[in-house]
């Protein structure tokens, strides 16, 4: 007889974790953007793996289920914000890092229950407005808090 040991903390964080099949679909989702766009497609992996490891290692500290019920959200958004900004900022592929950290975080918010949904241009500028100024920053300035105070506000529970 084999026993199954139930751990709900493993439960949500296996939700939350990026696997090694999901970079494997960023890197095509970058590089069926940049070729549909008619540009040179290129992945530095070691910058790509570096963000990854940054949202998979990343925790909103919770110490029972009620609280992580409830810090589910919070950590959610920090992951995103990360996969959002580290994309965007670290550019890891030769072209569509901004396109490409907007539709992989959509995807991993999808995953986790959550939806982020630009229904204007206006709101596909915002967007694309804040991950220009998250590229522009300097090395060693925050560039995940603009994108949580932005995922913070624009996120809706997926029904």
């Amino acid at each position: 007889m084999i026993h199954v040991i139930y751990d709900k903390s493993v439960v949500y964080w296996m939700s939350e974790f990026i696997s090694k099949t999901l970079i494997d679909n960023i890197i095509k989702a970058n590089k069926h953007l940049v070729q549909h766009r008619g540009e040179s497609f290129g992945v530095n992996e070691e910058k790509l793996s570096d963000v990854i490891n940054t949202v998979n290692t990343t925790n909103v500290p919770a110490d029972n289920d009620v609280t992580r019920a409830l810090f589910k959200r919070k950590r959610i958004i920090k992951k995103a914000s990360l996969l959002l900004a580290g994309i965007a900022y670290n550019q890891p592929f030769n072209n569509g890092n901004k396109a490409t950290s907007y539709v992989i975080t959509k995807h991993y918010l999808r995953k986790n229950g959550y939806s982020l949904i630009l229904k204007t241009k206006e709101e596909e500028k915002e967007l694309f407005v804040l991950l220009d100024t998250i590229v522009m920053k300097f090395e060693g300035e925050d560039i995940v808090s603009d994108a949580e105070t932005y995922l913070d506000n624009k996120i809706t529970p997926k029904f």
